[in-house]
């Protein structure tokens, strides 16, 4: 008798604990199952309970906080990680400044347009992507709606083994629901179940749940963040799209030096730069601003490797226009020496 109660009392729902009432649950589109409505802005990042329900952990933010957002999505609600706006924009504004050509890259990943077949059929990868830059827009959380019953949301439901008292493992089912209470908080059941397994025809196993424990938590809101998609109004606009002032032609020589001292803080010990040559400047139709300056630059040393991707750090550099491999004549030839050809801005 007493395993016949244990398997009612395993079966019925959970009365609510005391302050852990749900509110009464709304359908969040017609025809939908009638389900709590969680949307609000909660700081999950890095707790267990964001490790149980999340199918995508918070992505790479560049030191960035991270919050989830849930609000409700075509069919159900929806989970976001999501950077708090302004923190995101002030940083699009710093890299917009301080390297406008990585910022041009990072915004037009985080805008997705245009976005590469390969990045729009992979979010993994494009994750990837947006972390070598900067941090990500709002990112989908994969939290999933397994069902809803008396004012809560299932999101988890597993079956796993655990250590038994006596060493050996045994099986739980474990079970997650959301809800909200009536200060807007999100309150959270976790639900175990002891497992006890039986066969009737082998090899087919079956099984009851025995016993069940049962907790609670409440979790207060943050500020709202919304998980709307990022658009180009939100950030800085791309600096190599807007009209740049010309370089006078005085002023050559200060930028053509702070190159140069920038040139030398990219290079390893043992590696040199011996030949930082400026080209003769033209001024253009005599209003004191010049088109261009060019430098032809020799280094010499390091491996292989180091001079191949030299010509993409030169590169990257804020005032550098474009950078050209010069060639080299068979009997001038050094090993390793790499001679450029760099246009200043």
């Amino acid at each position: 008798m007493a395993f016949a109660l244990s398997l009612i009392g395993a079966c019925t729902g959970d009365a609510p604990s005391e302050g852990f009432e749900p509110v009464t649950a709304a359908t969040l589109q017609p025809g939908q199952q009638v389900c709590p409505d969680l949307s609000g802005t909660f700081d999950l990042a890095g707790t267990s309970l964001a490790k149980a329900i999340a199918g995508r952990q918070p992505p790479n933010t560049h030191g960035l906080p991270v919050l989830m957002t849930f609000q409700p999505g075509p069919m159900t609600i929806e989970g976001w990680w999501v950077v708090p706006r302004k923190r995101l924009v002030a940083f699009a504004t710093t890299m917009s400044e301080d390297a406008p050509k990585r910022y041009a890259r990072w915004r037009g990943l985080v805008l997705k347009d245009p976005l590469a077949e390969n990045l729009r059929q992979n979010p993994d990868a494009y994750l990837a992507a947006v972390a070598e830059l900067g941090p990500p827009g709002p990112t989908y959380a994969l939290v999933v709606n397994q069902g809803c019953q008396d004012n809560w949301m299932r999101v988890v439901s597993a079956t796993e083994q655990v250590p038994a008292d006596d060493g050996s493992m045994r099986s739980q089912e474990r079970e997650v629901w959301l809800a909200r209470d009536a200060s807007g908080a999100l309150l959270v059941k976790g639900v175990t179940y002891t497992l006890k397994h039986y066969s009737i025809w082998a090899p087919s196993t079956q099984s009851i749940r025995t016993s069940r424990s049962t907790t609670f938590e409440r979790i207060a809101q943050t500020d709202p963040e919304s998980a709307a998609a990022l658009v180009a109004a939100d950030l800085p606009a791309d600096p190599q799209t807007q009209p740049r002032a010309r370089m006078a032609c005085v002023d050559v020589p200060a930028h053509v030096a702070a190159f140069s001292q920038r040139l030398k803080s990219l290079l390893p010990p043992k590696v040199d730069v011996t030949r930082f040559e400026l080209n003769p400047v033209r001024q253009r139709d005599a209003d004191g601003n010049c088109p261009y300056a060019v430098v032809d630059v020799e280094i010499v040393g390091g491996d292989a490797y180091f001079l191949s991707r030299m010509r993409d750090w030169i590169k990257a550099e804020p005032n550098v226009d474009s950078v050209e491999t010069l060639r080299i004549e068979p009997a001038q030839r050094r090993a390793n020496t790499l001679r450029l050809r760099v246009v200043l801005r």
